[in-house]
């Protein structure tokens, strides 16, 4: 029975001590704790103790040089899979891991080719899933449409993503899309257009080929060859997969005498005259001989100068080129150096409140007008306004014609302020043509009002307008023979102002 007991406590011993040579670490997969579940796309993975020293075996595992250990399956997934854990204190276990993956497998059908060029025609990108996968180029998530140009120049990633919804694993397809440059097509032999009969054969920078009139050989020109006249030529570029093409055209004209010309501004005599070359292309090496008559050089830039005129008229200009590969003529032109004339009237002196008509005449018929001051002034812009000012003023007259010559006037309008106010005591409405109606007469007078009563004190007439009298009447018929009672108040043109009465006697 003792033996019994003692066998019993030596197996409870060993039971306990194997419980304690469990493992005693905490196994990371790609640095995280259990549980070990993972997506296909994110092998390989590293496995690791959070003590170091650990080690670990089983199928996907491996060793690497450096001692750390690694976990990527080639076979078996999706599925689970065990793996033996050693602690760095040499205790054990066994650890699950789960490697999930996407249902479906996302494949970049569109583009075939990935090399584009950056003049090329946008494309549309199509995957395998359709809609149930996203474009991302360069990490930017985009629509499936690709334009070469906006992309730019070089190497870009696209890739192709499907997201399963119950995994949440990616499947992706990636290719890298080369948007290729184009070369610089200018030809600098072509730029200027213009060529002489005479000039020697040019070898054309080209990055493609050039045909056309005149071409010969390789990329050469021959003007001679092309003849006179106007020639398209074609520069054509292709590389050698036939991936960048382009085509530029150029415009040249032989020429077998350079034709020379100029022009000028239509100056207003007073103003300087730019004239300036616009005939054929002459080159940077061109000498410009001019002459002028009848004014002064001021300024010679070369292909243009700047001209003071001594008068109005036609002035002869001539242009000589020299230092130039073509033939060329001298070129005389006459230019016109326009003026202009305004005319007003007079000094002329007014009664204060009366007006006068500042006839004026210009050199042209289209002229335009403009007064100043304007106080007392019609208008302001007409070629005759009536001038009524309360004082003496000096109007300037400024006459432009359609050119933009101008020219000037002046006239002193002195205004004489005398106040008087006249009011006959007798009149005689009898319609003789004399003396019918009673009116208020005077000078430098701007308003009146001016009423009549009868000896009852009735107001028979009133008037604010100089030019209307009294008849003699009231309510349409013919007032008595008698005397009659006038009371007139005056504003005057120079702010003064009067209050008078009297008796007027009517007569029949």
């Amino acid at each position: 029975m003792k033996t019994k007991l003692i066998g019993l406590f030596i197996a409870a011993f060993l039971c306990t001590t194997q419980l304690q040579l469990l493992a005693q670490c905490d196994v990371l997969l790609n640095g995280n704790s259990a549980p070990y579940v993972m997506c296909s796309e994110q092998l390989p993975a590293s496995l690791s103790t959070d003590d170091a020293g650990g080690s670990f075996s089983g199928l996907g595992v491996l060793e690497e040089l450096d001692g750390t250990y690694t976990f990527n399956p080639l076979i078996g997934v999706p599925g689970t899979f065990d793996v033996d854990v050693t602690c760095p204190d040499g205790t054990t276990s066994t650890i699950t891991i789960q490697v999930d993956a996407a249902s479906q497998v996302a494949e970049i059908d569109d583009p075939s080719s990935p090399f584009l060029c950056e003049n090329s025609e946008a494309i549309s990108l199509t995957g395998n899933l359709g809609d149930d996968g996203v474009f991302i180029i360069n990490a930017t998530e985009i629509t499936n449409v690709v334009d070469p140009a906006v992309l730019g120049i070089g190497a870009h990633s696209v890739i192709y993503t499907y997201l399963d919804p119950v995994t949440s694993c990616y499947s992706t397809d990636e290719i890298i899309m080369n948007v290729m440059a184009l070369p610089d097509m200018t030809v600098p032999e072509l730029e200027s257009g213009n060529f002489c009969l005479n000039t020697s054969p040019v070898l054309l920078t080209a990055a493609g080929t050039v045909t056309g009139p005149g071409i010969t050989g390789t990329n050469t020109f021959d003007p001679a060859l092309a003849g006179l006249g106007n020639h398209t030529l074609m520069h054509a570029f292709s590389d050698f997969p036939g991936i960048c093409v382009d085509t530029v055209y150029y415009d040249v004209l032989v020429s077998g005498i350079l034709i020379l010309d100029f022009e000028g501004q239509d100056a207003c005599f007073g103003t300087a005259d730019t004239i300036s070359y616009n005939g054929d292309v002459l080159g940077d090496d061109a000498i410009y001989e001019w002459s002028v008559e009848g004014g002064t050089i001021v300024s010679d830039l070369g292909s243009s100068i700047v001209v003071d005129w001594e008068e109005a008229g036609t002035h002869p200009v001539t242009l000589s080129v020299l230092n130039v590969d073509c033939p060329t003529l001298p070129v005389t032109k006459d230019i016109e150096v326009k003026t202009a004339g305004v005319t007003t009237i007079e000094d002329v002196g007014v009664q204060l409140g009366d007006q006068v008509v500042l006839t004026t005449v210009g050199s042209e018929e289209d002229m335009t007008y403009s007064w100043d001051p304007i106080d007392g002034l019609s208008c302001a812009d007409c070629q005759a306004p009536f001038a009524s000012p309360i004082e003496t003023t000096t109007y300037t007259v400024t006459g432009t014609t359609i050119e933009g010559c101008t020219a000037t006037d002046e006239v002193t309008v002195s205004v004489v302020s005398d106040r008087a106010v006249f009011v006959a005591n007798v009149f005689t409405p009898n319609y003789d043509g004399t003396n019918d109606q009673l009116m208020v007469q005077g000078k430098g007078i701007s308003t009146i009002d001016f009423t009549i009563f009868d000896r009852n004190g009735s107001q028979l007439f009133r008037s604010v307008d100089m030019a209307t009298g009294w008849d003699g009447t009231y309510r349409g018929k013919a007032a008595n023979s008698g005397v009659y009672v006038w009371f007139l108040k005056v504003n005057y043109y120079d702010g003064a102002t009067d209050e008078l009465r009297g008796n007027v006697t009517l007569i029949r």
